[in-house]
């Protein structure tokens, strides 16, 4: 039985980082496209699970429909649009939508754990093909041949996966250095700004946790570590991917001007003031005189407010600070599931609003798991108040079950008021 649940986690986990992220991978044999299977896979998968316990896809009905249907609103009163970006818009939002649900697939701490380990070797893949430059453009690579930021952002939530396994101590600490220079290495070769400003702040976040169990060691390590990027980076020619973190790090504006971000935010205000009620998807470029190549401002929440309105970029955005705000609450009670995923969906939050548009599969996944992990209900399957510090052994040879907190727990099936039993016999 522990056998099969393993297996089934590892395939779900596999479908869900395929979805997310296949679209960087090359076409299987015949021209088959990676997401398109991982998706018709994802959808049977949330068809059986709806089949056979209607309460682990609960969040389907109680957080992803009101979401998505808030976000067709536009498409209800405008219609869909003839053709173009408009029209590829609005499709890839049922995509999204799916994979918005697909996240229900996860149905546990273990699922969660697969899940970040799974993305850890999706990542390091796409670091040895970003390193070995199979693509490139401009100087910035491209991996399989890939847009260089999607490319960053699956890099990113890759290395915040690998800190996390090492913070649970599910890796070796020599491994973990070794995957997160590869990672990191072929981060900085995409040149890709946003995804690594998100990824500091999730190792800020990382950092604040872990300061009061910091030993002198381990300090050392990481300021060894920390000297020898710095001298890297000084010692390193200032072209290509490297120009641009130079740029940024020797002139934040005008590498932000050089890039245009600040040009089409400015842009898009005017935009948002003169169209409450929005001027339909895929037409933002229409309104500020964008060229072809540009279609979308490069911020999510700007893109929603032009193009879907006030009340829809309002809705999206509470709803995103509402999420991001339970997870960190929780986080402070010491549940790993919060800890991953606020730093998960913090880094994304960070990146599409830099570079992405309303498609960001990866993010409203993040989302939803977000409000999984942080659903007050009974039927919720992650254990929550747990403290880390709890989690350490008194023996080599002996393990301590996790000690309950002063808040009761509830679990599905039963009331919290008793012992909890080990993780491993927790219900999924």
């Amino acid at each position: 039985m522990k056998t099969r649940g393993t297996t089934s986690s590892w395939f779900r986990a596999s479908v869900l980082v395929l979805l997310l992220a296949g679209g960087l991978l090359p076409p299987l044999p015949n021209g088959i496209d990676v997401t398109m299977l991982a998706a018709g896979m994802a959808g049977l998968l949330l068809m059986l699970a709806l089949l056979r316990s209607p309460r682990s896809v609960g969040p389907v009905g109680t957080f992803v429909v009101p979401v998505f249907i808030v976000l067709f609103l536009p498409v209800l009163a405008a219609g869909i649009p003839a053709g173009g970006y408009g029209r590829e818009k609005v499709l890839g939002l049922i995509a999204t939508g799916l994979s918005a649900a697909a996240a229900c697939l996860l149905c546990g701490r273990r699922d969660l754990e697969v899940f970040a380990r799974v993305w850890v070797v999706m990542s390091l893949l796409l670091a040895v093909a970003s390193l070995t430059g199979l693509e490139t453009a401009a100087g910035r690579a491209m991996g399989f041949g890939s847009n260089p930021v999607w490319l960053a952002r699956a890099l990113t939530l890759g290395m915040i996966a690998a800190i996390w396994l090492a913070m649970q101590r599910r890796g070796r600490t020599v491994s973990t250095l070794a995957l997160l220079a590869v990672m990191g290495a072929a981060l900085i070769s995409t040149g890709s700004r946003g995804p690594t400003l998100g990824l500091i702040v999730a190792l800020l976040f990382f950092g604040l946790r872990a300061l009061p169990r910091i030993t002198m060691g381990m300090a050392a390590v990481a300021h060894f570590a920390a000297a020898a990027g710095v001298t890297w980076l000084a010692l390193a020619p200032r072209d290509g991917s490297l120009g641009r973190f130079f740029d940024l790090v020797s002139s934040p504006g005008d590498a932000l001007e050089s890039s245009r971000r600040t040009d089409l935010w400015g842009d898009t205000l005017p935009v948002i003031a003169d169209h409450p009620l929005g001027v339909g998807y895929g037409r933002w470029s229409q309104h500020v005189g964008a060229g072809p190549l540009t279609r979308y401002p490069h911020n999510l929440f700007l893109e929603l407010f032009a193009e879907g309105g006030w009340f829809v970029g309002a809705a999206l955005l509470s709803v995103t600070v509402a999420v991001l705000y339970r997870l960190l609450r929780q986080s402070r009670t010491g549940d790993p599931s919060a800890v991953l995923v606020f730093a998960m969906l913090l880094a994304e939050t960070l990146a599409v609003n830099v570079s992405g548009d309303l498609n960001a599969r990866t993010f409203f996944l993040l989302l939803t798991l977000g409000y999984v992990v942080t659903r007050q209900t009974r039927s919720s399957p992650f254990l929550r108040s747990i403290s880390l510090s709890a989690l350490t052994s008194s023996s080599s040879s002996s393990r301590v079950a996790p000690v309950v907190s002063a808040r009761r727990t509830k679990f599905e099936g039963g009331d919290s008021s008793g012992p909890v039993p080990p993780l491993n016999m927790l219900p999924r």
